[in-house]
């Protein structure tokens, strides 16, 4: 018989300790954050986000793929990187950008979760989608909510490896100790991917109401004032309730009330909620075909 994990069975790694046990970490483009800089910036214009993409050939690529997607549905096609940018507008480059930018270390299995190849980037575009769903009914950022609930799960590239193998004890700490799978992530290692994953979007510089979306979307009474946490916790109820990219993490998921309050969202539009969600993420497999 296997032993149950234990907190003492494994010291709590340091965040940068367990950072360097991931080979080829994430990053964001340069291309990407020159976008992310200049969006946000009044006076920016289309040939200044333009040129920004096409810093990156491959991320150049990427965006135009997704901006001729059936997702957006565009009168003709689009050849150039400005005519996207007239097209679609500032902001909805920016999030295909951060698609096409993030797109090829989302679609990697995670063995450690017991996700397959692109399973991990379906789950992350629930959340998006989700949560810029949510933002507009509490009438929040929806950009802004869609780039968060995008990269809310990133800390699980980090952490993948150091759980490889331990997904069985896991799941059965987790059963037997009536526990979320974060709480299962704190005890074995001391950390969760939501700490490691706004960890990594400091380090990225990303915008501080993001950071704080993502260290709070499992536990958003914990971040204060941070909608953000709240808006992405529903998406990603939504996402467990749907079983939507979902790999050995999905123990039991604890809906916070006060979430749906801040939000706007009565229960009885929650259960709504679910099947406008369902049809969301079924559209935004089209988004991700046209990556390929």
């Amino acid at each position: 018989m296997q032993p149950a994990v234990s907190q003492g069975d494994r010291p709590r790694l340091p965040i940068q300790a367990i950072l360097r046990q991931t080979q080829d970490l994430p990053v964001l483009p340069g291309a990407i954050m020159r976008v992310i800089q200049l969006t946000g910036n009044s006076d920016a214009t289309s040939r200044a986000i333009a040129d920004a993409i096409g810093m990156d050939q491959a991320v150049t690529a990427k965006v135009l793929r997704l901006a001729n997607s059936s997702f957006y549905g565009l009168p003709r096609k689009v050849t150039s990187l400005q005519e996207a940018v007239i097209l679609l507008g500032f902001r909805t480059v920016r999030l295909i950008a951060m698609v096409a930018g993030t797109f090829t270390w989302m679609t990697r299995p995670l063995k450690g979760y017991d996700l397959p190849p692109r399973q991990l980037m379906r789950h992350s575009m629930g959340l998006a989608l989700g949560a810029q769903m949510i933002a507009r009914i509490g009438q929040f950022d929806p950009e802004e909510a869609f780039v968060a609930g995008l990269l809310a799960d990133i800390g699980k590239i980090a952490i993948d490896n150091c759980i490889d193998g331990k997904i069985s004890l896991m799941m059965q700490l987790g059963i037997k100790g009536g526990m979320t799978f974060e709480d299962v992530e704190r005890t074995v290692l001391g950390h969760t991917h939501s700490e490691i994953g706004a960890h990594m979007a400091e380090n990225w510089n990303l915008p501080q109401e993001i950071v704080e979306g993502i260290r709070w979307h499992h536990n958003p009474l914990g971040s204060g004032h941070s909608w953000l946490a709240h808006v992405i916790h529903l998406a990603d109820v939504l996402a467990m309730v749907t079983g939507y990219g979902l790999g050995g993490d999905g123990l039991q998921y604890q809906l916070c009330e006060e979430s749906l309050e801040i939000c706007r969202v009565s229960a009885e539009d929650f259960d709504g909620l679910v099947e406008q969600f369902v049809g969301a993420v079924l559209h935004g497999e089209t988004l991700l075909e046209g990556i390929g």
